[in-house]
């Protein structure tokens, strides 16, 4: 079967290979699709932490916590810019 490295693929295909399409099944998925996507970012901000170069400036901004999203990731740009 052809596997790409796309985040979710695995997933979806698992489910839509599916005879059947229950509830519990497309929540298993939307799970399984939402823990693949987590570990990503995970590899992506350690990535990021670690190199030397743009660690000074990374700044992991959790948008759930934040009402004016746009307002705070403009004001960190403006900060990184100004140092």
């Amino acid at each position: 079967s052809l596997r790409l490295p796309i985040i979710g693929y695995r997933e979806a295909v698992e489910f839509l290979s599916l005879a059947d399409h229950t509830v519990d099944q497309f929540h298993k998925f939307l799970f399984e699709f939402q823990v693949a996507t987590t570990r990503y970012a995970k590899r992506q901000i350690t990535w990021f932490r670690n190199s030397p170069r743009l660690n000074k400036q990374f700044r992991v901004i959790p948008s759930e916590l934040h009402d004016d999203f746009n307002e705070d990731v403009a004001k960190i740009l403006v900060e990184i810019y100004r140092q």
